[in-house]
């Protein structure tokens, strides 16, 4: 029996220019809007693709930040959101 592993992406060093995330990367998922101009560039990554790797762009196209999250527990936060925005 042969184990496989699914790779993901190393972290994203602060500074890092869009267009090099994009070259080793590729195309995100999807890209959020956030104040001041900067961006989320959201990549599913993982087995099933169980977990998302965001990566903050300021508005100069250099990276702010990534992080990495279960896909369940964003799922969890955008319901409570969206609930609370309900009643608001």
């Amino acid at each position: 029996l042969g184990l496989t592993a699914c790779a993901t992406p190393d972290q994203v060093p602060t500074g890092t220019t869009r267009a090099q995330v994009l070259d080793r990367d590729g195309a995100p998922l999807a890209v959020h809007k956030l104040p001041d101009g900067a961006e989320r560039l959201e990549y599913q990554i993982g087995p099933f693709q169980q977990y998302a790797q965001m990566v903050d762009v300021d508005s100069c196209g250099r990276v702010l930040q990534e992080q990495s999250e279960h896909v369940k527990a964003l799922f969890r936060r955008a319901q409570a959101h969206r609930l609370l925005d309900e009643y608001e």
